[in-house]
């Protein structure tokens, strides 16, 4: 939900715009760059209380040169039950890329067909979201494509390493990500760590793999560690139990809904040097 501001539901692109622009500022915090938002309303009536809100025929977000951080997830109360239901024909969003906790991320979607409710608090505040009550969600359609520079991922998980291995007393001083596409839904994935205490050196290789089943259940498996270090091999069976712990973890895609609609089908993308996915949707 994106909140729009006191007043009436938008019946204009203009004020649309403007104030649904504020709300993806206000809900994202991005710590730079300025999120674009551009409608085309349809045929319809003003968008008053208690009146049918304007179709919208055209919405484009545009994300390129945001960056967003870690920060804690904002409660927002639920509001109330007066509100006003309509449909976006076409959404479009786009970054190119948009920076997400370090990461830059090249992102297109485009979905058709989405139900859409302008819902009002107690304040008077109006919010703005995709609606996932709507009675027909056969119509709902669109795909997302992602992807990142393989280089800023190995990056983001070597500081990670770096920070954990800190603790144990060791340096990292060299890590390599590699990721390999066994098929259009299951990937294989390989790290190789350089580690150095004291006089000792040492290479560690972690190996997993990550699949999507025909159930759209994303499934981490084949979890490995490995070293060529007898002293450091001697410390690995306490590091596999704590890997043990995520061995089978899964992640339902279809329990991620967006107006409705659910996740149909995936496919990897791996080339030398990106990382991506491809996602169609659909009610």
């Amino acid at each position: 939900m994106f909140p729009l501001g006191s007043g009436t539901v938008p019946d204009t692109a203009v004020d649309l715009d403007q104030r649904l622009a504020g709300g993806l500022q206000q809900i994202l915090r991005p710590e730079a760059g300025e999120i674009g938002v551009h409608s085309r309303l349809g045929d319809g009536d003003a968008g008053t209380t208690g009146a049918a809100a304007r179709p919208i025929a055209q919405l484009d977000l545009d994300l390129t040169g945001v960056r967003i951080g870690v920060r804690e997830k904002d409660e927002i109360a639920e509001p109330a039950e007066e509100s006003s239901l309509t449909r976006v024909d076409r959404l479009t969003l786009r970054g190119e890329p948009v920076t997400v906790q370090e990461v830059p991320v090249t992102v297109s979607a485009e979905v058709e067909n989405l139900p859409v409710r302008y819902r009002r608090r107690e304040d008077g505040q109006w919010w703005f979201e995709a609606d996932d009550r709507a009675d027909d969600h056969r119509a709902v359609s669109g795909r997302v494509e992602a992807s990142s520079p393989l280089a800023d991922l190995e990056g983001v998980v070597s500081a990670l390493a770096s920070e954990r291995l800190a603790a144990t007393g060791f340096t990292l001083t060299d890590l390599r990500l590699r990721v390999i596409r066994a098929s259009n839904r299951r990937a294989e994935i390989e790290v190789d760590v350089a580690l150095r205490r004291g006089i000792l050196r040492a290479s560690v290789t972690g190996t997993a793999t990550a699949s999507v089943g025909t159930d759209m259940v994303v499934t981490l498996a084949d979890l490995e560690v490995t070293s060529t270090s007898p002293l450091v091999s001697m410390a690995l069976p306490a590091l596999r139990g704590r890997l043990a712990r995520w061995e089978g973890h899964q992640v339902d895609l279809g329990a991620f809904t967006f107006g409705g609609a659910t996740v149909r089908d995936v496919e990897l993308i791996v080339t030398e040097t990106t990382v991506g996915v491809r996602a169609e949707i659909g009610g």
